[in-house]
This record gives structure tokens, C-alpha cells and sequence, in this order.
């Protein structure tokens, strides 16, 4: 995907994150490598630096031994080597991301014997350990070393730990993983950091190296143990959050600094935010604040995440919620509370205070709201201390905001960060207990923002997006694993062989069942589905009969398939075959179908659909699509269906349900959804209208329903960022998007307009 000149920008600042926080004692005049020999070949034989960074450049050239003892030569006596690099033993290319130069899995793992074996493989780069990155700098001359591990990577750091120095938070709640090929993961990588914590494995297998080289051993290491960078929050809230030790290299203080100088503001708003909380009697780490830093003495107590999790996985379900209320207690106290409605801005996501007071007197639906809510009072940023919560970090704080929205982040931040503590006690419990489950998607969609806007979302949208695990993807390609190349193909890509004229039995009721029957539903004859709880025995899914495995006996041996839409499916499929059942596959929810075709029109209809048989494969795209509302049906929608079809053979149109409408768009249809999907199936441009699933809504998900050539939309879309991305999508995969000139004189809501003023 193309990335916008703001995204190259803010990618190009985030390789800062691995050494911007490093004290070059006022150095300006540092050297950074990135290109390897080359770079070094250019500069004046006699030029020397205190400071030079290697930004991997050492990883690029087929003599790193000899690029190295180059550098030394530019250095002072004194000077200072900053070697940054990549680790062949990370963590991520064990979870199976590719090797960074060889595009191919555990190349790096073991040590490049099939990349470079033979003197006719091209060199393309090569990542190295610690042992011999240890080896190949004491060669080079640089006696005295001090490792630093990089996580998740080292174009966009955002921790930086001493090799000596190990993290007692819960770091899955912390690093977000980012990947050069996250298609190939079977792993979850921030699952696994812990236990290698436990196992004294962290460092070894970080997945990259910060390694400060000296020439002798009189040079002053630094004294930072660990670093937390938010550069990508941008410049008014990127800061350096850095541990500091003391002279027995013990943690002594942390030190926030603003990574630009328009982030003092971002300072001197949490020294303000910590003084009120302190003056409410809120219990807070107390620092001090000098100019571009905040400082704090270390804290050695338990983290409050770690202590309410240590709580919950004991069994101590009762202290755990009884934690969980004082917390939420402390969150109230922060705050004069009182009842009122909340209306957002929704272009900063504040307190809308004029549309409050409009909404006040026409609407009764009121909530709690905490005229000052410090939106950070969370697990992650608190610890326990002679019991009760010392909270830090309170930058962020937002006026007459809803205290349920602050709890519920609190509650998600905390199971986020721990997924066992879900089958402990489930998230919806904690939900139900605090009165957050009635409005549960507005919490949602508010923290959602509020982290959007924090992180830059939109502004890196398509670097995240490109770099981001996927679980679905991650679940399939581990169930890969377990097959062979045949077996896989046959139960869980071929999943609809041998349903042709036999009836079909899903085995499952919860998710996965809801979703194939909203995609595939239509596609296949269902008899029943069956499931192993017996509480739901004898109910329905969307009208179709749950019944008991047993009622599989009834069937006839070749009469029916089964189609497993379990997660967990190996008890199933042992079921199955424990029952003679051989005709079986498994649906992967993180895998897309194609779905069959449901033509609407009768091939021995005359003109003008026999015409656009004849016409079949003239045109200039074979399969196009169209999505939309379609409420008070007219001459704009007849019209671009019929331009559509003049340019397509085979034309389908997706149909937003009446709940999609009021999910996505947040208002009521005039015509409900039967009346509309039925006028459009009427249109005889139209080949095909399906229903849009809820869940199912956006372009990338239509795509992988039915792998159309095009998307047709209106113009008044063609320069809307959204639907930009959406065309990029599509070209990605062969595909493309046409957009139609806006019908001008009917418009549906022109025609909403007119109803309500009652002029039709």
C-alpha cells in the first residue's frame, strides 16, 4: 500500500526510538550509518566522532568484520559506538515471521546453511546473535561492550532493556508486536515473553540488540536499565519514559522526557494531573519537574496488574473483585461526580458541552459522569503498596466524561494483558457487575478513539496494518502444522466438497456457526446443527434445529456432510470418527470462501439479459460489485446499476441490513430491509443481492466473500482517504475501484429531507 508523505515522516522518526534517548553529552555532531561500507567509504580518512550510530548497517555488507574496524578509525579515543542490529535468535522469526533479508522463514534461526551455501547465492544481508556480535567487536578493537535488548523491532522501538536488568510488569499489555511478514506467524509472541522471562531467556532471544561499543575500558557506560518511547503519539505527546541506576546498578529513579520540545506540555500537564490527584487524596508517585523531564525515585513494588491477576489465577475470585471495587473507588474519588448526558465532539473526542446541554432537555437516558476523568487510572499504570493503589502516568485527563468508560478501560487494559484470567472469570462478568454491559459498544467505540487519536491510527494505518499479527491468520496457519499437505487440503480448504445434493450438519453453535451461517448459510442445504451442550439441545440458531450428535445415526452414509464450527475441534473430529463419521471438514473463521453464485435472472430470459450473455467476456470486467443502503430506491440507484452492468457481466449488490444501519450509521431506515433488498433483486441490471452480515462490512471482507474484478461507488467517494485505502486493497489483490459521477437532482437524502419538512 502507498503510504502518505505524514505516515513516511512519522515511520521515518520512530528508528529514533532504538537511540534518540541515548545522552550524547550535547554532541551534536553524531554519525549515523545505515548503509554499510558505502557510507563509510565517503567520509574524510582523518574525520573523527565522539558518537557514531549503526542503524544495521553492519548487517548489509558481506565483510561486517571489516566495516566495523572502519568505524573504529572515525572514532576518538573516547568515542562511543552505538550498534544497532537485528537478533538471528529473536523471538519473532521463532514465532515464524520471515528473516528480515532473505524473505524466507528461519533462515536467520539457522544461521543462513541454506540462504548462502553456495558460493553462487547472492548476499542480500544477514542478521547475527549476541555471541557473535561479541566476537566480531572485540576483533574490530572495541574491548568493553554493554548489550541493551529491543523490542518488538529495530525500525520502531518502543523498549529498550539492559541485558542485566529484567521487567517486572506484564509486558504483553505493553509492547504492541509488529512483523516484516506477518502472514507466515503460528506464534503469539507477546504470549510467550514471560516465561522467557522466568527462564532467563528474554535477552538472549530479544529481537534486537542496542550494543554500546568503547575502544578501553575507561568508558563511562550508561546508566540507563530500560526505556519506554511513544514516538509515535507525534510530538506533542512523545515521551521518553527511562530507568535510571543507581551506583550498584540498582534502579534509582525514572525519568519521563519529551522526545520534541513541544512535549513539555504534555510534562507539565501530568505534574499537574498527579498534584490534583494527590490533593484529593489519591495516592500517587510523587516527582519533580525540570524543564523537558518529569522525575520519580523507582518503585520496587508490585505492579497493580500483576497483583489483581495474582489475585484472580489463585482462585481468590472474591479478593479479586473485592481489589477490583476498591480500584474502581479510587477511580470515583478522583473526581465530583453527577448525572448528566454525554455528547462527544467527535473530532477530538471531548466533552461537547453545548450539544449537551440542547440533548439535556429532550432526552432522559442519563449516566454518571466525572466532571474531571483521568482516563489513565488503569491496572497498567498503578501499584499495590501496603494496600492500596499508588497510581503514575495521569497524563490524560478529559472533562464531564463517563465513569463507566473509565472503568471499562480499566477492565479491558487488565484482561488484555493476561488472557488466562478470562477463563477464571469472564470479562462480561465484570462488565455486568459495574452496570458497563447496557451501553457496552459505546465504551468500545470512546476507548477506541481516545487510543486511535494517541497512537497515530490513522496516520500509520497502512504500516500497522502491514506489520500487525492476525489471529485468525496466526490459528491457521498452527492448524497447518498438524497436517499434512493433503489432509489440510481436504478439511479445511475443500470444505464444500461432497455437499452437492446431500444435506449439511454444522457441529457447533457459538461463534463460528453464527458467522458461516451469516456468509455461507445460503449456499449449502442445512439439516440441523448439532453440539455437545445439552442446554442448548432442542433450541435454534438463527431457525435452524440444534440437536444431539446422536441424531447424526439417523442419516444415511453418503446422505450428509459435516462441517465442524468449533475452534477447538480435535475432541470433535475424534468424536466423529469414534462414530464411523469420515465425511467431515473444518471451518477456518480466519479463512475466506468463495461463495457460489445466485443468479436472480433466468438465462432463457429474453433481451436485455440474453444481450449480456451474448456480451460475456467482452466487457471490461467480469464480476463487479456494489454496496449500499439503498433506502427510498430511485433513479440514481437504477442508474448506477445499469452503468455497473454496461461494464460488468456478472453484477452483485450487497444490502445493509436494518441492523447494520443503525450500527454503522446510527440512524433508522424509512423502508426495512426485506422491502429493499427485494426492489433491488427487481432491477434487472442486477445479477445477484445478498444481504451485507453485520460483521461482515467493509471492502476487504466483501472481497474475500466473492473476489469481484470491481467495486463500484459514487464519486462523491473518489477523494475520501477511506475509500482510497479500500481502491489500494483491491489493486493489491487484482482488483480494482470505479467511481460513478453523483446523480445530482435525487439523492436518498434529499428525499429524507423532503419527508421530514413534509413537502412529499
Amino acid at each position: 500500500m502507498t503510504n502518505s508523505d505524514d505516515e513516511k515522516k512519522l515511520i521515518e522518526e520512530l528508528k529514533k526510538g532504538v537511540y534518540g534517548w541515548y545522552d550524547f553529552g550535547g554532541d551534536t555532531d553524531v554519525l549515523v550509518l545505515e548503509k554499510g561500507s558505502d557510507e563509510i567509504a565517503k567520509i574524510d580518512a582523518d574525520r573523527k566522532y565522539n558518537h557514531i550510530v549503526s542503524l544495521c548497517a553492519h548487517e548489509v555488507c558481506e565483510d561486517p568484520l571489516a566495516f566495523l574496524c572502519d568505524v573504529r578509525t572515525h572514532l576518538n579515543p573516547n568515542g562511543v559506538l552505538l550498534l544497532c542490529g537485528n537478533n538471528r535468535l529473536g523471538i519473532r522469526y521463532f514465532c515464524g515471521d520471515r528473516d528480515k533479508y532473505t524473505g524466507r522463514v528461519l533462515d536467520g534461526i539457522d544461521d543462513y546453511m541454506r540462504a548462502y551455501g553456495r558460493k553462487e547465492d547472492a548476499f542480500t544481508g544477514r542478521m547475527f546473535d549476541r555471541h557473535q556480535l561479541e566476537g566480531m567487536l572485540q576483533t574490530a578493537g572495541f574491548s568493553s561492550l554493554q548489550f541493551f535488548s529491543v523490542f518488538p523491532n529495530i525500525e520502531a522501538a518502543t523498549h529498550v532493556f539492559r541485558s542485566d536488568f529484567y521487567p517486572n510488569e506484564t509486558l504483553s499489555g505493553r509492547i504492541l508486536p509488529l512483523y516484516d511478514y506477518p502472514n507466515t506467524l503460528f506464534l503469539e509472541e507477546n504470549r510467550l515473553w514471560q516465561s522467557l522471562i522466568d527462564n532467563r531467556m528474554f535477552h538472549r532471544m530479544a529481537n534486537g540488540f542496542l550494543v554500546e561499543c568503547f575502544l578501553n575500558d575507561n568508558g563511562k557506560k550508561s546508566d540507563v536499565l530500560s526505556v519506554t518511547s511513544s514516538i509515535e503519539r507525534g510530538r506533542e505527546d512523545a515521551l521518553y519514559t527511562i530507568v535510571h541506576a543507581d551506583w550498584k546498578d540498582n534502579p534509582k529513579s525514572v525519568e519521563k522526557r519529551a522526545v520534541y520540545e513541544q512535549g513539555t506540555g504534555r510534562l507539565k500537564e501530568l505534574d499537574n494531573n498527579e498534584t490534583t490527584l494527590r490533593n484529593k487524596g489519591i495516592h500517587t508517585v510523587e516527582g519533580e519537574l525540570k524543564e523537558n523531564s518529569y522525575t520519580m525515585p523507582f518503585v520496587r513494588s508490585l505492579p497493580g496488574n500483576r497483583y489483581l491477576e495474582e489475585l484472580l489465577l489463585s482462585g481468590d475470585t472474591d479478593g479479586f473483585l473485592k481489589a477490583f471495587d476498591a480500584f474502581t473507588q479510587q477511580i470515583c474519588k478522583a473526581s465530583e461526580t453527577y448525572e448528566g448526558i454525554y455528547v462527544p465532539d467527535l473530532n477530538t473526542f471531548t466533552f461537547d458541552r453545548v450539544k449537551a446541554e440542547k440533548q439535556q432537555k429532550e432526552d432522559t437516558v442519563k449516566t454518571m459522569l466525572l466532571k474531571e476523568a483521568y482516563i489513565d487510572m488503569i491496572p497498567l499504570n498503578s501499584f499495590y503498596e501496603d494496600g492500596e493503589f499508588l497510581f503514575y502516568d495521569q497524563e490524560f485527563k478529559r472533562e464531564n466524561y463517563p465513569v463507566k468508560a473509565v472503568i471499562y478501560r480499566a477492565i479491558v487494559s487488565l484482561y488484555s494483558g493476561n488472557p488466562r484470567l478470562a477463563s477464571v472469570l469472564p470479562i462480561r462478568s465484570l462488565y455486568e457487575r459495574y452496570g458497563i454491559d447496557r451501553d457496552l459498544e459505546k465504551w468500545q467505540r470512546m476507548d477506541g478513539l481516545f487510543l486511535k487519536k494517541l497512537r497515530n491510527e490513522e496516520t500509520l494505518k497502512n504500516y500497522k496494518k502491514n506489520a500487525r499479527p492476525d489471529g485468525g491468520v496466526i490459528h491457521s496457519n498452527r492448524q497447518r502444522m498438524n497436517f499434512s499437505a493433503d489432509d489440510y487440503q481436504r478439511l479445511f480448504i475443500d470444505i464444500f466438497d461432497m455437499t452437492e445434493g446431500r444435506k449439511v450438519v454444522l457441529f457447533g453453535s457459538g461463534k463460528f456457526a453464527e458467522q458461516f451461517l451469516a456468509l455461507y448459510g445460503k449456499d449449502v442445504d442445512i439439516a440441523f446443527i448439532a453440539d455437545n451442550n445439552k442446554s442448548r439441545i432442542g433450541t435454534d440458531l438463527n431457525g435452524i434445529p440444534i440437536k444431539s450428535p446422536e441424531d447424526l445415526k439417523t442419516l444415511s452414509h453418503g446422505e450428509f456432510k459435516v462441517i465442524i464450527c468449533i475452534k477447538n475441534f480435535l475432541s470433535v473430529m475424534e468424536q466423529l470418527e469414534g462414530m464411523g463419521i469420515k465425511e467431515y471438514s473444518i471451518y477456518d473463521a480466519g479463512r475466506a470462501y468463495q461463495r457460489k453464485r445466485h443468479p436472480i435472472y433466468d438465462p432463457l430470459q429474453s433481451d436485455p439479459v440474453a444481450k449480456d450473455k451474448e456480451q460475456a467476456g467482452k466487457k471490461k470486467y467480469h464480476i463487479g460489485y456494489i454496496s449500499g443502503v439503498f433506502d427510498l430506491y430511485h433513479v440514481g440507484h437504477l442508474n448506477m446499476f445499469k452503468k455497473a452492468k454496461e461494464l460488468c457481466d456478472y453484477l452483485i449488490v450487497g444490502v445493509v441490513s436494518d441492523a447494520g444501519v443503525r450500527k454503522y450509521k446510527k440512524t433508522e431506515t424509512f423502508v426495512p430491509f426485506e422491502e429493499r433488498i427485494e426492489m433491488v433483486r427487481s432491477c434487472r441490471y442486477v445479477d445477484e443481492a445478498q444481504e451485507i452480515p453485520l460483521m461482515f462490512h467493509n471492502t476487504e471482507q466483501a472481497w474475500n466473500l466473492y473476489h469481484f474484478d470491481v467495486q463500484f461507488s459514487g464519486s462523491d467517494y473518489v477523494d475520501n482517504p477511506y475509500w482510497l485505502r479500500e481502491k489500494e486493497f483491491l489493486e493489491k489483490h487484482g482488483a480494482t475501484m470505479h467511481f460513478f459521477p453523483y446523480t445530482q437532482s435525487t439523492s436518498s437524502t434529499k428525499l429524507k429531507g423532503l419527508i421530514e419538512q413534509k413537502l412529499i
